[in-house]
Order: C-alpha cells, then structure tokens, then sequence
C-alpha cells in the first residue's frame, strides 16, 4: 500500500480567511484591569480602567483597535469608562459582583453577522451562597444603542444558560461560528456551547474526560467533610491552532492536557502534564504563539520554589512532555494569570503593584523564552490584582483556497466489500456518488473523492481503491457424458482450496451433475466460483422380460427421459418416448446422441391366459358309450384351473360324488354301484385362467341310464 500527497491550489469565490491565531487580532489590543489599570497594545501604553475585579476582565476593540467597552461580568464600561445604562449592574440584588472573584468570570463573544453586538458570558464565583455558584448567564451589548456607547438589548441582561460549572470559561473558534467552553463543577465535564449565524445554541455538547478528583460533601467517610472542591478554580486556555486546551485546577493543583476538536466541540483529554502534593496551587496558564510550549504558574502553593514552568508540548509522549518541566523563574505574587499578548509575548501578574511579567519569547525552549516578572510599566496606583484577558475570538470563516489531496490506495479482494475512510477531523464529507460520512463501505474498484471542511478549508481526498490480484475459474456451465473430472483455473498460486462438499483436493470428480461451488484462498483473499454441471445419462431402460395376457396391450417407455438432442429409434420404427404392444415378439429401442454415441435396450414379450372358458353340462349318460359318460366342468385345454371344488346331491340331500381336482369327474356311481336315473343337484367352485379369476355355480343335473 502507498501513501502520496500533493496539494492543488483552487481558486474559488469565498469567505476571507480569520482561521490563524487570534490573539494579535485588532480586537485583543486594548486590555482593561481588575485593579483600575489598563494597556493599549497599539501605542505601547498604560491607561486606566474603572474595575474593581478580583479576578475578572474582559475588553473588546473594534476592526480597527479602538476599544468599544469592557466588563467584569457585572458591570459593562463603555470607551469613555462611563458604566452602561442596563448595565450597571448587570444583576439585581442580591446577585451584584456575581462574577468578580470568578477567575474567568466575563467573556465577550462578538455576533457572527452583525458586527454591532456582542454576547457578554457572565460566570458566577464559586464561593456564593445558597447555591449561586457557578451559574453561567448571558447578555446582548448592541452598540447602536445609546448613541453609539452601546447597551444591553432589553429583555436580554442576565439570561441563565446553565449551572454546576467550575471557573473555567473560553472562547474557540470553529468554521463559521464560535464555541463556549465550560467545565464542570464536580465532575470532569466539559460543555461546549455553539454560537453561529443562528445564534447561541444551549443545547451544549458534552465531553467526559479527564482526572477524577472531586470528593463531594461528606465523603471520605467522614459526613462533616465539605468535599474537595476539586475543579472549582484556575484557567483554561486554548492552543493558537485551536487544537489544544490547557486547564489548572488550584485545589487539585495539577495542570492537564487537552485535544480539541474545533468542528465538533469534542474534547479528550491528553494526560496530566504537572501536578502537585499540595492542597492547592496552580492557578495560570498559556499556550506559546506556535502551540508547541505550554506555561503554567504555581504560586500560591505550600512549598519553597513558587514557580514559573515551560513544558515541551511537541515531544511525543505525555511522560516526555512532563519531564520536560523547565523552572524559568520564581512567582513574586500569590496567584497569577497567564495571558498571550498581540504582541506575541505571555503577560502575567507583576506582584500587585503597578506592573505587568511578561514571558519575553515563549516559542523559544528553556531560559531563552525570558520570563521578566516586573517588565512593563502600568500607571502609579493601578494594578492587575489578578485579572487578565480572555482573547476575544472571531469565527473561522472558509479559505480561499481548496486542497486536493491523493489520499491513499486501498487493495480489495475481488467479490468483498471494503470500507473506506477519508481523514479525520472534518465535518460535511460527501462523496461523488453522494454518499454522506467520513467512511463508506464499496464493493468495486474505482477511483472516489470526498469532500469536506476541515479547520475551515475546503479539502478534497481522492483515494483510489484496486483488486488485488488472483482469481478462480471452474468454467461456464456445460454438459457432459457421465462421470466428469472438473479442474479449475487459478490466477495466482492458491494457499488452500475448498470444494462444495469439502473435500480439498486438486479436482472435483462429479458423479451425479449438479451445482459444484469452488473457494481459494490466494494472496489472502478468498476467491469463489460456482458452475452447474448438467451430466448426460444416455441410458434406456425399458424394462424386464415379461408377459401379458393374450390380446391384451403393453406400454413400453423409458424409466429416466433421455438427454435433450438424443434420437429415438423402437424396432418398430417409433421415434417417440413410448409405445404400445399388443402381440409377444422382442422389442429393441436405440437411443443416439450426438457427445455421448449409441444405447440400446430391448424386452421380450411372452403372452399367457389371463382367464379362459368353463362350462357345466345339465345331464349326462354313463353308460360306457363313449359320449357324455362323465360329469364335470368343460374348459378350455390350456385354461389352468386351480381352487377346484365339485360336489353332487341326490335328490335326499345325500352326497353322491366329491371331487378336487377339475380332471376327476363323476363317473355315475355311488357307492360302488350305478345310480339311479333321476334328477341330481351339484356345487361347484373353481379359480380359472393365470388371473385366477373366481367361478363358483349350482343347478340340477339329469342322470340318464
């Protein structure tokens, strides 16, 4: 089998592309601060803000860099640091600074098809009261409203979507829409939410994966144990190649690895790539601009070396990867963000005072990527507490451009279905012939495409599909004169064969015609023929020797029908399957076929007396004269007679004569002595002719003397 790739260039009349990395998009250069301070990317400069987040800041510019507003989550800021009409708050009491201690508590997700709104995720702290944690709402800004500053859209502020998240909450692009990443509060739950032309879809798609850690109230054993609150707190980040997802969770203090599939929303988790002994710790975390080196901050743990780490994400194993955990530098606060600024670098927490860390080149390995913990100025009195950006994310919109791809050749055995399967990670395959799905099954060769989206690209795979060689032939169906050695014929050397009857051997001798079926098994694929025999029989079986009753007809005809094409000749120059014989003699028929030359039977006929006549005379006269002198039955000389009973009464009822055999006639004496002259009566009974047929009489008899 051979795999080959080449690309084609295509152009078609489509969307622009945003499918690269977002992070240095216009929309991400202005950054606003929990701790009154912000940053415009665009200038290189520090500005101010008006939040008062712990933990919690987002901030939106338009196309060109110029911001629009910022939020915590509860309270929205336009440009000018003024609070929004309906949005300040947000909530109603009691639920005001639901989100400000939430470590990704806002998120502002831009409108797919009207550049004017805005969604804004609000995300509630883990620790409110009577159940009001992790409950995720959303609100529409429109900035046409309020004479361009922007406000919610009525009916819109504060809709609930969901509850029983943790403080982990992203945006990830996908073609044509964007996704909303959540993760659960007690279970190791995602929930992906996605937002495209038709707006935000609540119904999320769920991916159950990852570490099992949380241990809920009164468990352990112990029922005064308020559980572990596992999953409640960190950072989720997303890989530049939307690929990939990070999270910390601070009190199970472990940082894990994520694939992600940004067609589907599904995630699966990778491994554990650092964890920790203590009862918390970290906190931040980020992708490198080249996906291939991940950061994560542990800070507020209970040991000495409070760190800064860099792992090596493009070693192949999730143990290479976490033995490549390189100290890059000490924390100087007790919890710190990690956030991908447009520049390229990874800004964090400069220790509460009026700085900014910064990871100066993150794509590079080790102490070349540069962590500087105090490196930018912000101004005198304002600070990040906590709080970084979430990136604002814009949809993948379809590429210019169309790969054509000669995926791979498939070898089939001849007479076998095989199924075949595009490359993964795609979304709306269709074939040419319009079958829909990544895989279909075939039953031929030939050559197929697919086509599908993937990572917002057009793609088309072409793969092509051959039999492998080999074959098994027994031949057309034929007809053949009597028995019959069948060979096949083979396109390959076959490693096993096997008939119909399950015999293996290198021929089938057939005795009786029939279906004769064939498989071999040649280069691994089992191969299969079938022929039906029609086996010739010129064979003329017209019976025994035998005998009828005189005058009477015989059919004489074939026991087995003859051959198609076979000649029919009776000696007495009938063609046909049967005739009819009325006399004794020998007859012959001869049976020609044109493969199969001549047969021949012939019968002899005898002819016998199937019944004959008897007669009983009325008188007689035994008086040795030569005529009438006996009584008895009259018959025919050749007419046997058997079963023969003859009795004579006088007129007394006394038996003057018995006899049992049709020769032995009363002579007209009893006794010794002649009877009288007179009237007599007789019985007699007698099985006549080779048909035994029954012949039984009574009636006077004259004696006369």
């Amino acid at each position: 089998m051979k795999y080959y790739s080449y690309f084609v260039l295509v152009c078609l009349v489509l969307l622009s592309t945003t499918g690269r990395a977002q992070y240095n998009s216009p929309e991400n250069s202005i950054w606003k601060f929990g701790g009154g301070a912000g940053f415009n990317f665009n200038t290189m400069t520090a500005t101010t803000s008006v939040m008062a987040a712990l933990e919690c800041a987002q901030s939106v510019a338009d196309a060109n860099g110029n911001l629009r507003f910022y939020t915590d989550g509860n309270r929205i800021w336009d440009a000018g640091n003024n609070p929004m009409p309906s949005a300040n708050p947000i909530f109603p009491a009691p639920l005001v600074n639901v989100t400000q201690s939430t470590v990704q508590g806002a998120l502002i997700v831009p409108f797919i098809n009207d550049n004017n709104k805005y969604y804004v995720f609000s995300l509630s702290a883990q620790e409110l009261a009577n159940n009001e944690g992790g409950k995720l709402y959303y609100s529409v800004v429109d900035m046409s409203l309020n004479n361009g500053l922007g406000d919610i859209v009525p009916g819109t502020a504060h809709t609930l979507i969901d509850t029983g998240f943790s403080e982990h909450m992203i945006a990830v692009p996908t073609c044509g829409g964007i996704w909303v990443v959540l993760h659960g509060r007690t279970s190791p739950v995602f929930k992906s939410y996605k937002i495209d032309a038709n707006g935000l879809n609540t119904a999320p798609v769920l991916s159950q994966t990852g570490v099992q850690g949380y241990v809920g109230p009164g468990g352990s054993g112990n029922q005064g144990y308020q559980g572990n609150n596992f999953y409640n707190v960190g950072q989720l980040a997303v890989s530049p190649d939307f690929k990939q997802l990070a999270a910390t969770y601070f009190k199970g203090n472990f940082v894990e690895l994520y694939n992600f599939n940004n067609n589907t929303g599904a995630i699966v988790a990778r491994g554990i790539v650092d964890s920790s002994n203590d009862a918390y710790g970290f906190y931040g975390v980020s992708f490198s601009p080249d996906s291939k080196k991940l950061y994560a901050s542990n800070c507020a743990a209970a040991i000495t070396l409070k760190a800064f780490n860099q792992y090596n994400l493009a070693l192949p194993t999730m143990a290479q990867i976490r033995a490549s955990k390189f100290f890059l530098g000490s924390c100087n606060a007790s919890l710190s963000q990690l956030q991908l600024g447009p520049n390229g670098k990874i800004y964090l927490n400069g220790g509460y005072i009026s700085k900014l860390g910064t990871i100066e080149n993150p794509d590079l390995l080790g102490a070349a990527a540069g962590l500087s913990v105090q490196s930018t100025n912000l101004l005198a009195g304002t600070n990040v507490n906590y709080a970084l950006q979430n990136t604002i994310m814009k949809p993948m919109m379809l590429t210019g451009d169309t790969f054509s791809i000669a995926w791979k050749d498939t070898l089939m055995c001849q007479g076998d279905a095989a199924t075949i399967t595009a490359r993964s990670g795609g979304v709306d395959y269709l074939w040419n012939d319009g079958v829909q799905g990544a895989q279909r099954s075939i039953n031929a060769a030939g050559t197929f495409w697919v086509y599908y989206t993937k990572n917002c690209a057009i793609y088309i795979d072409t793969l092509k599909v051959r039999l492998k060689a080999g074959r098994v032939s027994l031949g057309a169906d034929t007809s053949v004169c009597g028995s019959y050695a069948l060979y096949p014929q083979f396109e390959g050397v076959p490693s096993s064969v096997r008939w119909s009857d399950g015999s293996s051997a290198a021929f089938y001798f057939v005795t009786n015609g029939g279906t004769v079926s064939i498989a071999a098994v040649i280069a691994g694929c089992t191969l299969s023929d079938t022929v039906h025999i029609n086996q010739i029989s010129l064979y003329a079986d017209i019976g025994n020797d035998t005998s009828i009753c005189a005058g009477a007809p015989l059919n004489l005809s074939f026991e087995v029908d003859p051959p198609p094409n076979t000649s029919i000749l009776w000696s007495t120059g009938s063609t046909s399957k049967k005739i009819q014989v009325h006399s004794p003699g020998t007859y012959e028929v001869v049976l020609s076929h044109p493969e199969c030359g001549v047969f021949a039977d012939r019968v002899t006929i005898s002819e016998y007396q199937c019944d004959c006549e008897v007669a009983v005379p009325t008188a007689f006269s035994p008086n040795n004269d030569g005529k009438n002198d006996y009584f008895g039955v009259i018959r025919q000389e050749d007419c046997p007679v058997n079963g023969y009973v003859l009795r004579v009464f006088n007129r007394w009822g006394q038996m003057v004569f018995e006899s049992y055999e049709a020769d032995k006639q009363w002579d007209g004496y009893f006794e010794g002595v002649p009877a009288a002259q007179g009237v007599y009566f007789y019985y007699i009974q007698l099985n006549k002719g080779t048909g035994e047929n029954r012949f039984q009489q009574k009636g006077d008899l004259l004696l006369l003397r």
